[in-house]
Protein backbone atom coordinates (compact mmCIF):
# COMPACT_ATOMS: atom_id res chain seq x y z
CA UNK A 1 0.00 0.00 0.00
CA UNK A 2 3.12 2.57 0.82
CA UNK A 3 4.30 1.80 -2.89
CA UNK A 4 0.76 2.70 -4.36
CA UNK A 5 0.79 5.86 -2.34
CA UNK A 6 2.99 8.02 -4.20
CA UNK A 7 1.49 6.98 -7.59
CA UNK A 8 -2.33 7.67 -6.25
CA UNK A 9 -1.26 11.45 -5.16
CA UNK A 10 0.32 12.01 -8.64
CA UNK A 11 -2.99 10.61 -9.82
CA UNK A 12 -4.92 12.94 -7.73
CA UNK A 13 -2.98 15.72 -8.74
CA UNK A 14 -3.55 15.44 -12.54
CA UNK A 15 -6.86 14.96 -11.96
CA UNK A 16 -7.30 18.04 -9.53
CA UNK A 17 -5.44 19.96 -11.83
CA UNK A 18 -7.33 19.22 -15.12
CA UNK A 19 -10.62 19.89 -13.17
CA UNK A 20 -10.09 22.58 -10.98
CA UNK A 21 -7.04 24.40 -11.65
CA UNK A 22 -6.64 24.22 -15.58
CA UNK A 23 -10.30 25.91 -15.96
CA UNK A 24 -9.78 28.21 -13.69
CA UNK A 25 -6.21 28.93 -15.43
CA UNK A 26 -7.76 29.33 -18.76
CA UNK A 27 -10.63 31.89 -17.10
CA UNK A 28 -7.88 34.00 -15.88
CA UNK A 29 -5.56 34.38 -19.37
CA UNK A 30 -9.17 34.95 -20.95
CA UNK A 31 -9.62 37.84 -17.91
CA UNK A 32 -6.01 39.38 -18.99
CA UNK A 33 -6.93 39.46 -22.61
CA UNK A 34 -10.20 41.68 -21.74
CA UNK A 35 -8.12 43.68 -19.21
CA UNK A 36 -5.78 44.41 -22.35
CA UNK A 37 -8.24 45.23 -24.25
CA UNK A 38 -9.78 47.59 -21.64
CA UNK A 39 -6.64 49.25 -21.52
CA UNK A 40 -6.40 50.14 -25.09
CA UNK A 41 -9.76 51.21 -24.98
CA UNK A 42 -9.16 53.85 -22.21
CA UNK A 43 -5.95 54.68 -24.24
CA UNK A 44 -7.95 55.34 -27.15
CA UNK A 45 -10.91 57.11 -25.13
CA UNK A 46 -8.07 59.14 -23.73
CA UNK A 47 -6.48 60.46 -27.24
CA UNK A 48 -9.96 60.97 -28.23
CA UNK A 49 -10.74 63.35 -25.71
CA UNK A 50 -7.29 65.35 -26.23
CA UNK A 51 -8.19 65.40 -29.78
CA UNK A 52 -11.92 66.36 -29.21
CA UNK A 53 -10.27 69.68 -26.36
CA UNK A 54 -7.37 70.55 -29.26
CA UNK A 55 -10.92 70.61 -31.35
CA UNK A 56 -13.56 72.32 -29.10
CA UNK A 57 -10.54 75.61 -28.31
CA UNK A 58 -9.99 75.48 -32.19
CA UNK A 59 -13.53 76.15 -32.68
CA UNK A 60 -14.20 78.67 -29.49
CA UNK A 61 -11.56 80.79 -31.33
CA UNK A 62 -13.17 81.03 -34.58
CA UNK A 63 -14.99 84.38 -34.82
CA UNK A 64 -18.50 84.50 -34.48
CA UNK A 65 -19.65 85.83 -37.96
CA UNK A 66 -17.43 82.47 -39.37
CA UNK A 67 -19.43 80.20 -36.82
CA UNK A 68 -23.21 81.92 -38.52
CA UNK A 69 -22.08 81.51 -42.06
CA UNK A 70 -21.02 77.68 -40.97
CA UNK A 71 -24.79 77.07 -39.25
CA UNK A 72 -26.20 78.70 -42.27
CA UNK A 73 -23.84 76.07 -45.03
CA UNK A 74 -24.49 73.62 -43.39
CA UNK A 75 -27.50 73.32 -40.47
CA UNK A 76 -27.72 71.04 -37.50
CA UNK A 77 -31.46 70.69 -38.85
CA UNK A 78 -33.50 71.83 -41.75
CA UNK A 79 -35.80 74.91 -41.63
CA UNK A 80 -37.97 73.87 -45.39
CA UNK A 81 -40.25 77.10 -44.74
CA UNK A 82 -36.69 79.44 -44.46
CA UNK A 83 -34.71 77.63 -47.13
CA UNK A 84 -37.92 78.23 -49.74
CA UNK A 85 -38.14 81.59 -48.33
CA UNK A 86 -34.55 82.46 -48.94
CA UNK A 87 -34.71 80.85 -52.75
CA UNK A 88 -37.64 83.00 -53.22
CA UNK A 89 -36.08 85.80 -52.04
CA UNK A 90 -32.83 85.10 -53.94
CA UNK A 91 -35.37 84.83 -57.23
CA UNK A 92 -37.22 88.61 -56.74
CA UNK A 93 -34.76 90.91 -57.76
CA UNK A 94 -35.02 88.55 -61.30
CA UNK A 95 -39.22 88.84 -61.07
CA UNK A 96 -39.42 85.34 -59.88
CA UNK A 97 -41.84 84.01 -58.24
CA UNK A 98 -41.35 80.44 -57.01
CA UNK A 99 -44.46 78.41 -56.80
CA UNK A 100 -45.38 74.12 -56.27
CA UNK A 101 -42.84 73.29 -53.93
CA UNK A 102 -42.92 70.14 -52.57
CA UNK A 103 -40.51 68.31 -50.12
CA UNK A 104 -38.69 64.91 -50.07
CA UNK A 105 -36.70 63.09 -47.79
CA UNK A 106 -33.89 61.37 -49.72
CA UNK A 107 -35.14 58.17 -47.74
CA UNK A 108 -38.22 58.22 -49.55
CA UNK A 109 -36.38 58.30 -52.76
CA UNK A 110 -35.64 54.16 -52.33
CA UNK A 111 -32.00 55.10 -51.62
CA UNK A 112 -30.37 51.95 -49.01
CA UNK A 113 -30.72 52.66 -45.21
CA UNK A 114 -27.80 51.11 -44.21
CA UNK A 115 -26.18 53.84 -46.61
CA UNK A 116 -27.89 56.03 -45.20
CA UNK A 117 -27.19 55.41 -41.37
CA UNK A 118 -23.30 55.68 -42.12
CA UNK A 119 -23.56 59.49 -43.58
CA UNK A 120 -23.19 62.12 -40.90
CA UNK A 121 -25.60 63.85 -42.80
CA UNK A 122 -29.05 64.12 -44.26
CA UNK A 123 -30.70 65.40 -47.29
CA UNK A 124 -33.70 66.75 -48.71
CA UNK A 125 -35.05 66.85 -52.44
CA UNK A 126 -36.94 70.53 -52.87
CA UNK A 127 -38.85 70.81 -56.17
CA UNK A 128 -40.42 73.74 -57.33
CA UNK A 129 -41.49 75.77 -60.68
CA UNK A 130 -41.11 79.02 -61.99
CA UNK A 131 -41.31 80.91 -65.16
CA UNK A 132 -38.36 83.08 -66.47
CA UNK A 133 -36.55 84.39 -69.24
CA UNK A 134 -33.14 82.64 -69.99
CA UNK A 135 -31.20 84.89 -68.71
CA UNK A 136 -32.86 85.61 -65.36
CA UNK A 137 -33.18 82.04 -64.86
CA UNK A 138 -29.00 81.31 -64.95
CA UNK A 139 -28.89 84.56 -63.07
CA UNK A 140 -31.22 82.89 -60.27
CA UNK A 141 -29.11 79.88 -60.53
CA UNK A 142 -25.98 81.74 -60.53
CA UNK A 143 -27.16 83.26 -57.22
CA UNK A 144 -28.23 80.13 -55.40
CA UNK A 145 -24.87 78.59 -56.00
CA UNK A 146 -23.26 81.38 -54.31
CA UNK A 147 -25.73 81.69 -51.14
CA UNK A 148 -24.27 80.06 -48.14
CA UNK A 149 -26.94 77.01 -47.91
CA UNK A 150 -25.13 74.14 -49.56
CA UNK A 151 -27.57 72.80 -52.58
CA UNK A 152 -27.64 70.93 -55.74
CA UNK A 153 -29.04 71.21 -58.74
CA UNK A 154 -30.33 67.64 -59.16
CA UNK A 155 -32.91 67.72 -62.30
CA UNK A 156 -33.57 71.16 -64.53
CA UNK A 157 -36.54 71.02 -66.97
CA UNK A 158 -38.20 73.56 -68.94
CA UNK A 159 -40.77 74.30 -71.56
CA UNK A 160 -41.19 77.15 -73.74
CA UNK A 161 -44.10 78.97 -73.05
CA UNK A 162 -43.69 82.13 -74.75
CA UNK A 163 -41.62 83.16 -78.20
CA UNK A 164 -42.14 86.34 -77.93
CA UNK A 165 -41.28 87.38 -74.31
CA UNK A 166 -38.83 84.39 -74.04
CA UNK A 167 -40.44 83.47 -70.70
CA UNK A 168 -39.88 79.57 -70.27
CA UNK A 169 -41.16 77.54 -67.70
CA UNK A 170 -38.47 75.83 -65.59
CA UNK A 171 -39.10 72.83 -63.17
CA UNK A 172 -36.24 72.33 -60.75
CA UNK A 173 -35.56 69.98 -57.84
CA UNK A 174 -32.24 70.82 -55.59
CA UNK A 175 -30.74 68.34 -53.11
CA UNK A 176 -30.03 70.22 -49.95
CA UNK A 177 -28.02 68.66 -46.20
CA UNK A 178 -28.16 69.43 -42.43
CA UNK A 179 -25.88 67.68 -40.19
CA UNK A 180 -27.69 64.92 -38.12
Amino acid sequence: MRSLLPFLIIALSVGLFYIFINPQYKEIKNIQGQREQYKNAIDKVESLKKVRDDLLSKYNTLPKENLIKLEKMIPSNLNTVKLISDIASVGGPYGIAIRGVSTRDIADAGEDIAALSQKPYETTSISFKFSATYQNMVSFLRDIERSLQLVDVKTLQFTAKDDITGINEYDITIQTYWIK
